[in-house]
């Protein structure tokens, strides 16, 4: 569809991507399976994952959030997947994407025009997944954490 280049370095970057944010997910479910019983932490854990899929910059773009709600995206993981994902798709000298002859104008043809709209005009791909593996560490050790609390406890 958007004929992406057949590249492995690409497609190994986005897969890693994929598995860390797997990953941060994991931990996510093992703090709230072990921190809230099974009720709470399945209506917690759905209405978390909308807030964080909401600040991540797909459903509310960047460059429409209040500076309230830019900050706030700063602690979804999901923020960094999803510009890690983007960089991954459209940067490091991507070429030109193919514009159909029978179309008279094709606003998306450059990469920098897609990741400017969404808003990944100056991301780095190395600080997004660096930044998805101190989520996993943080919240692995806090599901580990409170999963030995509630052993403890019985």
């Amino acid at each position: 569809m958007t004929y992406q280049p057949c590249e492995l370095e690409r497609y190994l970057m986005f897969t890693a991507v994929l598995v860390l944010n797997t990953i941060v997910a994991d931990g996510f479910g093992l703090f709230l399976g072990t921190f809230l019983n099974e009720i709470n932490g399945t209506f917690i854990g759905a209405i978390m994952t909308c807030f964080m899929f909401v600040f991540c910059g797909f459903l509310i773009m960047f460059s429409h959030m209040s500076d309230a709600m830019r900050g706030i995206s700063y602690l979804s993981s999901h923020r960094y997947s999803f510009e890690a994902l983007v960089l991954t798709a459209y940067d490091d000298s991507r070429s030109d994407l193919v514009c159909p002859k029978d179309e008279m104008y094709c606003h998306y043809v450059k990469a920098n025009t897609i990741m400017r709209e969404l808003g990944v005009v100056s991301g780095n791909y190395l600080f997004n997944v660096v930044t998805l593996v101190v989520h996993f560490v943080a919240i692995k050790v806090v599901g580990f954490w409170t999963l030995k609390r509630k052993l403890k406890m019985g």
